[in-house]
């Protein structure tokens, strides 16, 4: 019998596999009994027989690794046979998790502002690196006052702020996987007055 993949957290996978495509005997096929002899983890996969004749797995844990199970086929003179697989469990793409975000606050007249947030610090994805990941900004509310960009794909930084003036561009970030998944979360860049 073929091994065969299931993605983790995927609750039932009916229908695996067709246990009579992989018996040969004078029976018929439905007159042969399907057992599950033995898995090595049903802790990860747990694997039934169904109908008496399709494999199903069940993964309810968000956990990887696989478990090799063995199944008998017994006909109706009692002769029996075994056979062997391996039911892997692979990652599903979850998306990355971009949060928590905090303010900036810069000082109206202050300059070019270099680096004032690391993205790597606010982003969580189970598959990639953070290296792996792209950022981009989609939207700013108020360039006007000052603009920001991303810089070497991971810092947030910002130009001058407009001369004499305060308030608020409250921007949005995206972030993508290399499986095209994404998140967005936003934060402010505050301009404060000058109270020297």
């Amino acid at each position: 019998m073929p091994n065969v993949s299931v993605e983790e957290n995927s609750g039932l996978n009916s229908d695996l596999i067709d246990l009579w495509d992989y018996v040969d005997d004078e029976d018929f096929d439905y007159e042969i009994n399907f057992r599950i002899l033995a898995e090595s983890n049903s802790g990860l996969v747990d694997c039934i027989i169904e109908n008496n004749r399709y494999l199903s797995c069940s993964v309810e844990r968000s956990d990887l690794g696989s478990s090799a199970v063995t199944i008998e086929a017994e006909d109706t003179y009692g002769a029996t046979d075994i056979d062997s697989f391996t039911v892997s469990v692979t990652s599903d793409n979850d998306d990355p998790n971009l949060s928590g975000i905090p303010t900036v606050y810069v000082v109206e007249n202050d300059g070019f502002q270099d680096n004032v947030i690391d993205l790597h610090n606010y982003v969580f994805d189970n598959q990639d690196s953070d290296s792996e990941l792209d950022f981009d900004i989609t939207n700013q509310t108020n360039t006007g006052l000052i603009f920001c960009e991303i810089d070497q794909d991971r810092y947030i930084d910002c130009d001058d702020p407009a001369t004499d003036q305060t308030g608020t561009n409250t921007i949005t970030v995206r972030v993508t996987d290399t499986d095209g998944a994404t998140d967005t979360d936003s934060f402010r860049v505050e301009v404060i007055a000058d109270d020297t």
